[in-house]
């Protein structure tokens, strides 16, 4: 059905259905007054009515176009065609009927003059949607919820049952956006962001590379993307509404230019509501549905769960098309959603909490930083402590890392790592560190290689750690500052950092870091009080955030204390000024900043309860993040199951009051939640609150603590677990603290496992001594604890390329493990590293008989991880002495056994070790689908090293059947 509306006077409108004249009607009986008696009243105020009068407008009893109308199939196609701008301007989209809401029952499309329309495009290939997220860093912008509609759509292709992909432009430029669509057909292009109008003109406001607003006219869109989409999403404000202009209607524009399908909103649209449009609508595209059908399926959805009885006439779809077109049909297989982002390991910088606040004017300085042609070796954003340094360097790389091609890595410098175990962790996110590098000075070479090819950003935060102890003459300081300084100088990485205090190295710039922005500071207080935010008077929380200099941890502080209050807010801003003017002579040597800080502490203490208050006070045992089990087990040392969940939720509250911050760290077994007391917050602490338990008390527990945490740790990172990597990263300060405050046995094994734990780190040399004071401590004493050092030092001297030494202390483990006499797993262990230096060595008989000793004592005590070690290292004995077929079976069998476990990393490298197998007995294909099985684990797990290995592996298996092209593209 098509009605085509054309104004013959002033307010005249004829109406035409299917060529056939139907009627006319009065243009001003549509146009909203509500200050005029019988006038229609504003669409949005009241849709309903308004709606009635739309549809009556259009379907009077009796005309033809109602007669149309009732003869229509549900779900007809009905098309409204006009070309004057004062009729499109009406929302059609709300029209009315006895049934509800035309959009509805029908598919409402608005089109183009029979004259101009153009056949349905012929589609071949696989849907492709180009998602383009913009949020220009503008002050005046309304935040919007970009990375979460970012998200679900992502959520939506991944569970797509074809081969759809989804592409991210990254950065959000126009220019960007071309790049990805030049060339191209049939693409389906989605702009989430904000939309306007401004002198007539419809406007999509992308982001410049620095992130700054780029304001582009409907004219310069379409001249970029003409010809290369077959429908364009305008998931924005206002982004279908049309003006005085031919250039106002966006969305109508596009279709005049041949672009099959255009999608805009005619209204300001609600999070929420586009957010479900969104879902609906791709997740009907990416089965297959028209794109007619998958707008109407996304508004009833709309209907079905907005708060707004409007929102579903708001989107406007167009067409330039004389026919429908069917939905394009994707071959089955594997969704891809391409982030376009280089690698971004930034864990260790937390984000703000509850979201990233104000700080334009800074993201647009780092972004001109960061992004631009002369970019400075080393940034310090620096100002005092509290300030948000960190959570605006983590959004600082989140927007501008796109432009470092080699990715960007974080590191917290608060707890200084040894030069050697920064070398390992930045060698790991490089993927050139490994076992097959030990020597500390070749390691450095490659890292300052790969570091600049491609260029690399790294970010070392709270770095005024590292100024205070080189000024103290601390030699472990020294070396680490010499490598940062010196040993990456001419790398071309770049160097972001956080600190109280400048580095003062040759070249450093600086970005000053103040206050919020009153605006902002007041919007953070109400956030850090959620249950009483609608208490909150702005222009008095404004006025607060102004008396603490828009200090952001001061603000969360009293935020927190207000929240958990019940004085209305004059009474405690009066009651926060009070302390504030006291606290310059309490806080006698502190500055201006730092005294008003510790007044905010001091509210904040004083709205604590005793237990609250007595948990505080005793986390200044605490220098690095902590686990909050092991705090429990601190200070609920009876091991009380209710006692310690206590202080979890005691700790949580503490979190929830601003006293500390919270750290969320995604690894492959799942989320880990660590606790962290600020610098300023334990200074703090340490001055001014009296601790609830004696030093000496809470000391000892520490350190049993920490002891049976380094074990936890030992045992899980030699089960494979990402976690416990994690773990001892963060704790490692405390980790070596704790050992201090054990004696005898105890203490022996914290420095056998934090030693061996070290290395495993890549710092040799500090586990290598740790093990040694293992060992004397265990000689003549602890048989077993004498065992485990002699294998782990055997295990470090073999990481550093000294086999005979290693051997020789294997060999003076072996007689005190058959002393000890019964089936220990840790025995099996040491069989299985002595049997891995004997074949290294070229003598696999005698390490395939180890191999063979292990393999019954890992059975026997239900190791099964172990069992599938060994028998990974028995296949690959019988690799080397050309036994392939043996090999396999062993593969075989210890593949099942790792996929029960879920050791995914090993899984990963049993099935490359049995591609290779295949490869050499002739069966490339057989080479090549274990190495396509391979790869996405690796992926998953993270092993950038593996990853390379397989897909290079792959590039060779492809090279020797005849393909070139793919091999170069695997290797590339």
């Amino acid at each position: 059905m098509e009605l085509t509306l054309t104004r013959t006077s002033d307010s005249h409108v004829t109406v035409t259905c299917d060529g056939v004249s139907s009627h006319a009607f009065d243009l001003r009986t549509l146009a909203p007054d509500e200050t005029i008696p019988g006038r229609p009243p504003q669409p949005l105020h009241d849709p309903i009515t308004y709606g009635k009068l739309v549809y009556r407008a259009l379907f009077p009893a009796g005309s033809p176009a109602a007669q149309a109308l009732t003869a229509l199939p549900l779900p007809g196609h009905l098309l409204l065609v006009t070309t004057d701008d004062a009729v499109q301007a009406v929302p059609w989209e709300l029209t009315y009927g006895s049934d509800g809401f035309l959009v509805c029952d029908h598919h409402l499309l608005r089109g183009l003059p029979a004259d101009r329309r153009l056949p349905p495009p012929a589609r071949d290939g696989n849907l492709h949607i180009v998602a383009v997220p913009s949020q220009p860093l503008e002050d005046d912008l309304p935040p919007l919820n970009i990375e979460g509609e970012w998200r679900r759509l992502a959520e939506v292709v991944r569970e797509a049952p074809a081969a759809v992909t989804l592409e991210r432009t990254r950065p959000p430029t126009l220019e960007q956006t071309r790049r990805l669509v030049a060339g191209q057909h049939g693409r389906i292009i989605h702009f989430m962001g904000h939309g306007g109008q401004h002198e007539g003109q419809a406007r999509l406001l992308f982001e410049k590379d620095d992130g700054r607003l780029d304001a582009v006219t409907a004219a310069d869109f379409v001249r970029r993307v003409r010809g290369a989409a077959f429908l364009v999403t305008l998931n924005a404000c206002v982004s279908a509404r049309p003006g005085t202009t031919i250039f106002s209607n966006l969305a109508g524009l596009l279709v005049n230019q041949g672009i099959p399908y255009a999608l805009g909103m005619q209204f300001n649209v609600s999070d929420d509501d586009a957010r479900t449009f969104s879902r609906v609508l791709y997740d009907e595209l990416t089965t297959g549905s028209s794109v007619e059908e998958a707008v109407y399926q996304a508004r009833l959805a709309v209907a079905a769960s907005s708060l707004f009885s409007w929102a579903v006439g708001v989107p406007v779809l167009y067409t330039s098309l004389a026919a429908p077109a069917p939905g394009q049909a994707t071959a089955a297989g594997i969704p891809r959603v391409l982030e376009n982002q280089p690698p971004l390991a930034v864990g260790a910088l937390p984000r703000a909490e509850g979201g990233f606040q104000g700080r334009t004017a800074e993201l647009r300085t780092l972004g001109a930083a960061l992004t631009g042609d002369r970019r400075p070796r080393l940034l310090t954003i620096h100002g005092g402590g509290g300030l948000g340094k960190t959570a605006l360097a983590r959004e600082a790389v989140e927007r501008f890392g796109f432009a470092w091609p080699g990715g960007a890595w974080g590191i917290a410098l608060e707890n200084l790592p040894t030069r050697a175990a920064f070398v390992a962790q930045l060698g790991r996110f490089l993927a050139v560190a490994g076992d097959d590098h030990p020597d500390p000075a070749e390691l450095e070479r490659r890292v300052a290689v790969r570091v600049g090819q491609p260029r690399t950003l790294l970010v070392l935060d709270n770095a005024e750690t590292l100024v205070e102890a080189v000024e103290a003459n601390d030699a472990a300081a020294r070396d680490l500052a010499d490598f940062l300084r010196g040993g990456l100088a001419g790398s071309g990485a770049g160097l972001l950092v956080t600190s109280r205090r400048h580095l003062g190295w040759p070249g450093e710039e600086s970005l000053e870091l103040g206050g919020l922005e009153p605006a902002v500071g007041g919007r953070l207080f109400a956030q850090s009080a959620p249950q009483r935010q609608h208490e909150i008077d702005l222009p008095l929380a404004e006025g607060l955030s102004r008396r603490v200099d828009g200090h952001p941890l001061s603000l969360r502080l009293l935020g927190g204390a207000f929240n958990a209050g019940q004085i209305p807010l004059a009474a405690f801003a009066a009651a926060t000024e009070k302390h504030l003017l006291a606290a310059a002579d309490r806080y006698k040597g502190a500055d201006h900043r730092q005294s008003t800080l510790y007044a905010c502490l001091e509210t904040s203490v004083r709205m604590l309860n005793v237990d609250l208050t007595g948990l505080f006070s005793d986390l200044w045992i605490f220098h690095a993040p902590f686990l909050p089990e092991t705090a429990a087990a601190i200070l609920a040392p009876d091991d009380q199951a209710a006692a310690q969940q206590t202080i979890l939720d005691r700790l949580y509250t503490l979190w929830q009051r601003g006293l500390l911050e919270r750290r969320v760290y995604a690894v492959r077994e799942g989320d880990v939640l660590f606790y962290h007391l600020l610098p300023v917050v334990r200074a703090y602490l340490e001055a001014y609150l009296p601790a609830a338990t004696a030093a000496g008390v809470l000391q000892a527990r520490f350190g049993a603590a920490t002891a049976g945490l380094a074990r936890t740790l030992y045992d899980g990172i030699i089960g494979g677990e990402e976690r416990s990597v994690t773990f001892a990263q963060q704790a490692a300060d405390d980790l070596r603290r704790g050992m201090a405050f054990v004696e005898g046995e105890a203490q022996g094994y914290f420095w056998l496992h934090w030693g061996w734990i070290s290395q495993r780190l890549g710092d040799h040399q500090a586990g290598l001594a740790l093990t040694t004071q293992a060992l004397d401590r265990a000689r003549g004493h602890y048989p077993r604890l004498e065992l485990e050092a002699l294998n782990n030092m055997a295990a470090v001297y073999y990481a550093i390329g000294e086999r005979d030494r290693a051997l020789a202390l294997f060999e003076e483990a072996l007689p005190i493990l058959r002393a000890v006499g019964d089936r220990w797993s840790r025995g099996a262990t040491t069989l299985n590293n002595m049997a891995g230096v004997y074949l290294a060595i070229g003598q696999p008989a005698r390490a395939l008989a180890l191999f063979e000793e292990a393999l019954p004592i890992m059975r026997a005590v239900g190791n099964r991880a172990g069992e599938a070690a060994t028998l990974n290292n028995m296949a690959a004995v019988y690799y080397a002495i050309g036994e392939r077929d043996r090999a396999l079976a062993l593969y075989e069998e210890a593949l099942p056994i790792l996929r029960a476990v879920g050791d995914r990393a090993m899984e990963a490298t049993t099935l490359n070790n049995m591609a290779l197998v295949y490869y050499a007995i002739g069966e490339r294909d057989q080479a090549l689908a274990l190495y396509a099985e391979a790869l996405p684990i690796r992926r998953a797990v993270g092993d950038r090293a593996g990853e390379a290995t397989t897909l290079n592996n792959m590039a060779l298996v492809y090279d020797a059947i005849g393909e070139p092209g793919r091999a170069l593209a695997l290797a590339l």
